[in-house]
């Protein structure tokens, strides 16, 4: 629970401050809403015809009319009614990784599963158990795949797991180390108030993170507020923001900046150098909230180690021309205030803690913290609470066997090295929900190698995943179109998602699979408390702020009527009254963690691409508009729209003898992967892009990351992958 003071709420009176209860939906349309980890949740409807949902569309009773929908919540039908969806329980019969399963019923399979659960519990203890649970869905209260498999496997022992995210790491630590906590966003709407609006790696038109910051953001810009967009590639964001133009690119007044990867720290330091040298920080500001900013001034200013961070200096880092940081720093230090909004990409890359730490100081120099029209420079994206409802994603009669823990970007370490290499247990079994860790985790081949080390492992999916290959039991489980739930949304709202399908054969939920183990390994009772998925949903209803659940599941949603909080807006009214949870209660830019892994205690540049070499090309791995990580990468119609492609300036393939289309080798020292190619100028030269969670065999580009992390968050770093590109051969082709 967040200490009071950190986050103000500001009561504001609304005709939607609850549901709206004028109207009601046409009886051919039920309210669902995406339990999706695209860190949003919309308000949408099934419309129905003859009994069955025949297609998904805004709710016509949203709280806003700004707020939409994707193609991702509006084609959820396409995922649901797949042809290739599970139907039935599979046992695997050939190799690991061959995809031969024959069919078992519920019952057989759940006491096979149950019968080596408990006999690793009693030969090598329940730590041995490495439990994967991931997002697939990730917003509801009680169908929850991390939720419910933490709650078993709580109750079963003192199991290892992750902790972490390969989305977050190193920015949720970075605002832990300077804010004191991790939740350092904003309400959408308390953007309006911008003078200036800075989308640094933040691509918020395809990645989205909610329904109402993209026409937040596009009102913005038709009231005349300037806009910049960082980012290594001309997205539709840089496009529509940015007013990106690959011809105009390096011009100074260009308002698309396609700095080189990894580098964001390079050019804040140079910006906070204009702002120091041409008197535009705040003083009193930093005076009154923050402590150790001194340390990083001086360091700034070359006092440290006689290295004046001008922006002639990083503009050789960065790819950028000196005159273009200069016009950025001038006029981010003239609007006041401005709203400099970092994507999580620029956070997954060596020294992503200091990028992040980086956006922060720039926005305390400016005094830009805790007011409207500001922001934190930390992750605006759901990191708000939600309005409050009953959950069951925490064991409530006792956590009594808290988990060993792993980093989630080193877990195949943990399986493979176990304690030997340091790791807390020796894993000997996989229990995997909600996710696709051979597709996604970082160095698939060494993610392969841990699933072949174990004695057996476990899954629940929809779809015969690069995950499901590698297991031993899969169990098929439901779409969220087919079960009830209550979802919370990054906008403060809560959604009532109805089932209006089916399953399809065998398929169950979470809930029931977990409900059905957990009678055989005797914890029925303390796994449920006596209750079905139906009445946990009443409930966790019941414990809500809800006035009207009957109403509520009717419309379809809940508006809690507070929509303009800011994160730290008591601390900047009275510090004294409401300190932040860190050392001296102040913003603190002194980062004991830095210390530790013997680097500098203040945000710096952590060097000019020491991992790069003279003939190396940068490879960054974006999210995709059509899909939520790996999810419908298998379905024809996303299919269709983001397909395996390797994305390229035409100067880089020039010099490589490449052309439009061809064929190409993507190589490191950690492996391959063959794909066609894309040329454009819209690719900075020096970088090539390709999507990541691709499932097309020898696509996925996890074969080219590592293990190693970004210190001290242990977090990913994916877009650090220097590789090499070349033509690719018949021999070559034929021998992948």
């Amino acid at each position: 629970m967040l200490k009071p003071g950190i986050i103000m709420m500001k009561y504001r009176s609304s005709a939607s401050n609850n549901q709206n209860t004028d109207r009601n939906l046409p009886e051919n349309l039920i309210p669902v809403s995406c339990n999706r980890d695209c860190g949003g949740g919309c308000p949408l409807v099934a419309e129905m015809a003859a009994g069955k949902p025949v297609r998904i569309l805004d709710n016509p009773l949203r709280p806003d009319k700004e707020m939409h929908g994707c193609a991702r919540g509006y084609r959820a039908l396409d995922a649901a009614l797949s042809p290739d969806r599970l139907t039935t329980p599979l046992k695997r019969t050939g190799e690991r990784g061959s995809g031969q399963f024959i069919p078992l019923s519920w019952d057989d399979v759940l006491d096979e599963i149950a019968e080596k659960l408990m006999q690793l519990k009693t030969e090598q203890g329940p730590e041995a158990m490495m439990v994967l649970a991931g997002s697939g869905s990730c917003r509801g209260a009680v169908h929850t795949t991390s939720g419910l498999t933490k709650r078993f496997f709580s109750l079963w022992g003192k199991t290892t797991t992750t902790r972490g995210y390969y989305s977050n790491a190193a920015a949720m630590y970075a605002a832990q180390s300077v804010f004191g906590h991790d939740r350092p966003g904003q309400d959408p709407d308390t953007l309006r108030g911008a003078e200036l609006v800075i989308l640094w790696g933040a691509n918020i038109c395809d990645t989205r993170f909610g329904a109402k910051m993209e026409p937040v953001l596009r009102d913005l810009k038709r009231s005349g507020v300037p806009f910049y967009v960082i980012d290594p590639r001309l997205t539709r964001t840089g496009k529509i923001f940015g007013d990106g133009d690959p011809e105009t690119m390096a011009h100074e007044d260009s308002r698309w900046l396609a700095l080189r990867p990894g580098t964001d720290a390079a050019l804040m330091a140079a910006i906070l150098y204009l702002l120091i040298e041409e008197d535009r920080v705040d003083r009193s500001f930093l005076d009154q909230y923050s402590s150790g900013f001194d340390q990083l001034e001086s360091w700034v200013t070359g006092k440290t180690d006689a290295l004046p961070k001008t922006p002639e200096w990083a503009a050789g880092i960065c790819g950028l021309a000196p005159e273009q940081i200069r016009t950025l720093a001038r006029a981010f230090g003239k609007a006041s205030p401005a709203a400099l909004i970092p994507g999580l990409s620029i956070q997954r890359v060596v020294g992503g803690e200091d990028n992040y730490r980086m956006a922060m100081a720039l926005q305390v120099a400016r005094g830009n913290i805790g007011i409207s029209g500001g922001t934190s420079g930390g992750c605006l994206w759901d990191t708000l609470p939600s309005p409050k409802v009953g959950t069951l994603r925490d064991v409530r009669d006792a956590d009594k066997f808290p988990f060993l823990t792993v980093p989630v970007n080193n877990w195949q370490d943990g399986v493979i090295e176990g304690t030997s290499g340091g790791y807390p247990s020796d894993i000997r079994a996989i229990y995997s929900v909600g996710n696709n860790y051979v597709l996604q985790s970082s160095d698939q081949e060494k993610t392969r190698a841990a699933f072949c080390q174990v004695d057996f492992s476990v899954c629940h999916d929809l779809f015969l995943t690069g995950t499901a290959r590698w297991c031993d039991y899969i169990l098929p489980a439901t779409h969220f179109l087919e079960r009830n739930d209550i979802l919370s949304a990054a906008e403060n709202y809560l959604y009532y998602s109805k089932k209006v399908l089916d399953p399809p054969g065998e398929a169950r939920d979470d809930y029931d699979i977990f409900l059905e183990l957990s009678r055989r390994v005797g914890l029925e009772e303390r796994f449920s408390l006596g209750r079905t998925s139906g009445e946990w949903i009443e409930d966790c209803l019941a414990e809500s702020e809800v006035p009207d659940p009957d109403l509520f599941k009717t419309v379809g949603y809940y508006d809690s009527g507070q929509h303009d909080r800011i994160a730290f807006s008591d601390f900047i009214k009275n510090p004294s009254l409401h300190p932040l949870n860190t050392p001296d209660g102040l913003i603190n830019f002194s980062c004991p963690g830095n210390i530790k892994c013997g680097l500098p205690a203040y945000p710096h540049f952590r060097g000019e691409g020491a991992e790069n070499t003279p003939s190396g090309l940068q490879l960054i791995t974006p999210h995709g508009r059509y899909r939520t990580n790996s999810q419908h990468s298998n379905l024809p119609w996303f299919k269709a729209r983001e397909y395996p492609l390797l994305h390229m300036n035409p100067k880089d393939a020039e010099e490589r003898s490449i052309r439009e289309g061809m064929d190409v080798l993507v190589k490191n020292e950690q492996g391959s992967v063959t794909l066609p190619v894309s040329l454009s100028p819209e690719v900075r030269g020096g970088t090539v892009w390709a999507l990541q969670g691709d499932w097309e065999a020898g696509a996925s580009i996890n074969r080219l990351s590592s293990t190693k992390s970004t210190m001290p968050s242990h977090g990913s770093r994916t877009h650090s992958i220097i590789v090499e590109v070349s033509p690719i051969s018949p021999e070559e082709t034929a021998s992948d």
